[in-house]
């Protein structure tokens, strides 16, 4: 999915709880672009019910500005708290009376609309509790190849780097971000290997989404020369 960045920074998010919903006077700006603005509403952050289990998420409610027709759109941004604890998942735009309408892939810290709206739910959670569920690190994120072609770039997110069993396989899975630079997106994915793909130099290096299916893959060479094979050397590298 990809996702464009955004212009604007987090601002005074620990607020979406801290009021009194009665009381709050203005709406705190989460995220600008040029045509919009995202705003959440100081107050409206509480814990929420998602897919029948107790207090597994949080939610607050936001409204979205039309720069150009000055008009406003409302609903619920919904996160996992498991996903504020992890780093990366999905937001959830439901409406007023809760029904689902549309999701988007979110990392926490990231510079994307999406990024800053399921950011601000984790943080406002934190201010809640008193606890950070993650803390931002400044060199997360690893620089690893480039397509000479385009000059488009590939991250990885270091302290997302773990063991899963893939495909029945004990494999090992990172967080992965492309660059557009033309384009000036984010594309958001994970990285999985087979540890003994690893072991061998040689293998298959596949490409999830974040509800898990399979959108590519690759066969790679450890210390190859594509950039597939570099993604692997870094996914492999311990």
């Amino acid at each position: 999915m990809l996702v464009k960045t955004v212009l604007g920074t987090l601002v005074g998010v620990a607020m979406v709880h801290a009021a009194c919903a009665e009381d709050a006077k203005d709406w705190i700006t989460v995220a600008e672009t040029s045509k919009s603005v995202w705003q959440a509403q100081p107050g409206s952050g509480s814990l929420s019910n998602v897919d029948g289990r107790k207090n597994n998420g949080y939610k607050y409610l936001y409204q979205i500005k039309n720069k150009a027709k000055s008009t406003y759109e409302y609903g619920q941004a919904v996160v996992l708290l498991d996903a504020c604890r992890k780093g990366y998942g999905f937001v959830y735009y439901n409406g007023m009376e809760g029904q689902f309408l549309s999701k988007d892939q979110f990392v926490r810290f990231g510079p994307t609309v999406a990024d800053n709206i399921g950011s601000t739910a984790c943080l406002a959670w934190d201010g809640e509790t008193g606890k950070a569920s993650l803390v931002q690190k400044d060199d997360a994120w690893t620089f690893v190849a480039s397509v000479k072609s385009s000059g488009n770039k590939v991250y990885l997110k270091r302290d997302t780097r773990h063991k899963r069993n893939f495909k029945g396989k004990p494999s090992v899975t990172i967080l992965s971000r492309f660059d557009n630079l033309r384009e000036n997106t984010f594309e958001y994915t994970e990285l999985v290997i087979a540890s003994a793909d690893c072991d061998r130099g040689f293998g298959t290096l596949y490409e999830l989404n974040f509800d898990g299916g399979i959108s590519d893959k690759w066969d790679i060479a450890l210390n190859g020369n594509s950039v597939a094979s570099a993604m692997g050397d870094a996914v492999c590298a311990k």
